[in-house]
């Protein structure tokens, strides 16, 4: 079976957003390094939902979490969108995406 794997990051805007690269990844690893707590949001791709984990704290989050993207339907199948929550203004977030089986070449 194979797998993808893509480690990069993108700068928040405030707004959801789509993060393009190139294949909708099973599993989606964020981490915004900026914050003393360090936030690391995990998120699969079969619901809207994401698990936080901030300090010791862990939340389920509906609104804010990762994904498949939401592009126009030419960019379908290319990534993973974020909510606002994963988009803070000027802020640096690291990602590590996974496809794991058929569809991942």
């Amino acid at each position: 079976m194979a797998t993808i794997t893509k480690a990069g990051s993108y700068i928040g805007t405030g707004a959801a957003l789509n993060v393009s690269i190139g294949f909708i990844p099973d599993y989606v690893m964020i981490c915004n390094l900026s914050t003393p707590a360090a936030d690391v949001w995990f998120g699969g791709m079969v619901a809207a939902t994401s698990l936080t984990i901030s300090g010791t704290a862990a939340v389920r989050v509906a609104p804010n979490g990762v994904t498949a993207f939401a592009g126009t339907p030419a960019l379908a199948g290319q990534g993973f969108s974020v909510g606002p929550g994963l988009s803070t203004n000027a802020i640096t977030y690291y990602y590590v995406a996974v496809q794991n089986g058929p569809g991942a070449a």
